[in-house]
């Protein structure tokens, strides 16, 4: 009976392994400088705890699809504070999906009831996550934030607000924070 319990015990515990190596979990987080943008924005204001940035996401972009027939492959966050020194009900951000140039046309109609805005191109610190699942929102931030956060230190750049893009075709999260020296 014990080598039983100690038999599945051990296969947990090499499953929980693969899991998290599936996940994302081990992965480094490199952190590169990149431009990106530009990127057109429909999005939701929002103060509250980040975590309900998933839900704001969703109900965005559900309204783009069936109320605007736009289909959207990205969502983003653009937290703006940091949760380490604002409690989490003064915690402020913009939330929603980044929009396809096919669909700009409509983006006339669609800023009637969310705000669009062209997100211009910039340069900044980036770190790629893969995007497996939910879990793998999770994970991210706990591997690319002090990768971020350490390499705008060393760098002597001011911290700016972060921003998440969550690209579901390319199935990764995009880390990153505008380089302001």
């Amino acid at each position: 009976m014990k080598k039983i319990v100690l038999g599945l015990f051990a296969l947990c515990a090499v499953w929980f392994i693969v899991f998290l190596f599936t996940m994302g979990y081990f992965n480094q987080a490199v952190v590169s400088e990149q431009e990106m943008g530009p990127f057109r924005l429909v999005y939701q204001e929002h103060t509250g705890s980040y975590r309900q940035a998933g839900r704001i996401q969703d109900l965005v972009a559900d309204k783009l699809r069936t109320q605007y027939d736009v289909r959207t492959f990205k969502g983003f966050s653009i937290l703006y504070d940091d949760p380490e020194t604002k409690s989490p009900n003064e915690l402020k951000s913009s939330l929603g999906c980044i929009v396809e140039p096919s669909d700009y046309p409509k983006l006339d109609q669609v800023a009637q009831e969310f705000a669009v805005v062209e997100y211009p191109v910039k340069r900044y610190m980036v770190v790629e996550f893969p995007f497996k699942d939910t879990v793998s929102v999770l994970f991210g931030p706990y591997k690319a934030l002090p990768a971020l956060e350490h390499y705008q230190k060393s760098k002597n750049y001011k911290r700016t607000p972060r921003m998440e893009i969550y690209d579901f075709q390319n199935r990764k999260i995009i880390y990153m924070m505008e380089i302001q020296a």
